[in-house]
């Protein structure tokens, strides 16, 4: 009964170290911070227009990007957890999503651990660890449910029918572009930590991944349907450069342990490059044999985006107009991060340091929590910025009462962005001519360029990134000061208002309101 006692107050501790990500961003700014990359700008603004579409037979999706996104083109558009926007406002559905994500993340990769480890302690520590890796919870449930899938066909010897339906579940709210493509690793980690005899293992394998694959493929039909049903998108013309030998030997390593640059990862990826090196590290002087594989297995995992950045590859990809370019092969590394938890917790079986490194593991499991804390704290009481907008969290990045005012001003009229993300407009249920989308039709993007062509003609690097990628669709600019963009050809494609970060002086615009709390702009296209 004690013994029971101490593991439920081990996972109570636990819990309460991951609440600390939401409870102090609470206390200090009265909102919870995230890292908003690829989040607030794209992936929570999709799910909250899926959300209300279920609500107005899809009108709300006319607010993308001048009417260009039908339902095939969004990521989980038919997925169950995101219904949840439908009911309930967007912040509030993706902390709880956030929440379920990562509570399955730590109970899942608990039941994983407690077979590979007997120390209680350490299992409860590695499933907090691997909650907070696995960051991003906007996609689903997939990586956090995978611990538990490694547990029930490598380990389980007693297959139910609730395990089946528990999969079809998870496999139901997985994501197909990042999951999907690290099936193929999965096996391998299956293989690698099995411990039943072959007949049951590979009964149990083909069973239960099935399931998995199955519900992941129904769930998200609509993504595979839209590259059928419509016609070219913009993806056929992504332009993969080639990286010079000795530079793509150094991404290959800078990848594997996720080594942070100096902008906005630096404090997002700290944490896990000291937990990855920290890994290999023990895994190379204790050489125990599953680690040492799972790690060889990393060694070639990380190859594939090395291998993609080659010049022949490259070569091969531009010069295809199938599903080779248009797919992201790249992702099959999303998979990574749980086998180094995984690694984490088979390398601290052993007793040589192990002191030492749960004490520096307890301590990088405070930074997750608070990591993206950090910059709005330095910003808003240390350097004293005037007018600082708390971009890390939903009020200070959608800036709701100012574009309810915008709202009211051009009704249902179509809008232009300039120095703000266009996602902001579509958040507050504006319609806008721009932004950020994986997936939208390559004539679209050619009409576009006619607005951005002059200040894309200015930067080379901002040229490619267009010509090269163009997910963002923006009214990209160089110089504030003297804005080129071509808003004859913004007004043919439907906008009839701007909305500027910054004063624009030009004869073809007039100044409709000023007066925001944010440095807002807004004027009307003659």
């Amino acid at each position: 009964m004690n013994k029971s006692f101490k593991k439920h107050e081990l996972h109570i501790i636990f819990l309460f170290l991951l609440s600390l990500n939401y409870i102090i961003p609470f206390f200090i700014f009265g909102n919870i911070t995230l890292f908003y990359h690829d989040t607030l700008d794209s992936e929570i603004v999709f799910n909250t227009i899926i959300g209300r579409s279920f609500n107005d037979n899809f009108d709300s999706l006319k607010l993308f990007l001048n009417e260009q996104i039908p339902i095939e083109y969004l990521r989980r558009a038919y997925q169950p957890f995101t219904t949840l926007y439908h009911f309930l406002n967007p912040e509030l559905s993706y902390w709880l999503i956030d929440i379920m994500v990562k509570l399955t993340a730590y109970f899942s990769f608990f039941c994983l651990a407690k077979k590979i480890n007997k120390n209680f302690f350490i299992c409860a520590l590695g499933a907090a660890l691997f909650a907070s890796i696995n960051e991003r919870t906007v996609e689903g449930f997939g990586f956090a449910y995978m611990p538990y899938l490694i547990y029930l066909i490598s380990f389980k010897t007693n297959i139910k029918l609730k395990h089946f339906i528990i999969t079809l579940l998870f496999g139901l709210n997985t994501d197909l572009v990042t999951c999907f493509t690290t099936v193929s690793v999965l096996f391998f980690v299956l293989y690698i930590l099995n411990t039943k005899d072959q007949k049951n293992f590979i009964k149990d394998l083909i069973l239960l991944l099935s399931v998995f694959i199955l519900s992941i493929l129904i769930s998200n039909f609509n993504l595979i349907y839209g590259q059928i049903k419509y016609g070219e998108i913009q993806r056929l013309d992504f332009f993969y450069e080639s990286q010079p030998f000795l530079i793509n030997i150094l991404s290959y390593f800078i990848e594997l342990i996720k080594f942070p640059s100096f902008g906005w990862t630096l404090l997002k990826q700290t944490p896990q490059l000291v937990i990855f090196s920290t890994v290999i590290l023990l895994t190379l002087l204790h050489k125990e044999r599953k680690s040492l594989n799972l790690f060889y297995l990393i060694l070639l995992v990380n190859f594939v985006p090395f291998l993609f950045r080659t010049e022949f590859i490259s070569n091969i990809r531009n010069f295809n107009n199938g599903f080779f370019k248009t797919f992201h092969f790249e992702y099959i590394t999303s998979i990574i991060p749980l086998v180094f938890s995984i690694m984490l917790i088979l390398v601290l079986n052993k007793n040589f340091f192990t002191n030492y490194i749960t004490k520096l593991l307890l301590l990088l499991l405070i930074v997750f929590q608070i990591n993206s804390s950090i910059v709005p704290v330095i910003k808003k009481f240390i350097t004293n910025k005037s007018d600082y907008r708390n971009i890390y969290t939903f009020n200070g990045y959608y800036m709701y009462d100012d574009y309810k005012k915008i709202k009211d001003i051009v009704k249902n009229k179509k809008t232009l962005s300039i120095g703000y993300d266009p996602m902001i407009a579509v958040m507050n249920n504006i319609y806008a001519v721009d932004g950020y989308h994986n997936v939208y039709p390559l004539h679209y993007k050619k009409k576009f360029r006619k607005v951005i062509e002059k200040e894309l003609d200015k930067d080379i690097n901002l040229k490619k990134y267009y010509d090269y990628w163009g997910n963002r669709v923006y009214a990209f600019i160089n110089d504030e000061q003297n804005i080129d963009l071509n808003f004859f050809e913004a007004k043919s494609l439907g906008a009839e208002y701007l909305i500027s970060k910054y004063v624009i002086d030009s004869a073809n615009i007039v100044l409709v309101d000023n007066n925001f709390n944010n440095a807002i702009n807004l004027y009307k296209i003659k």
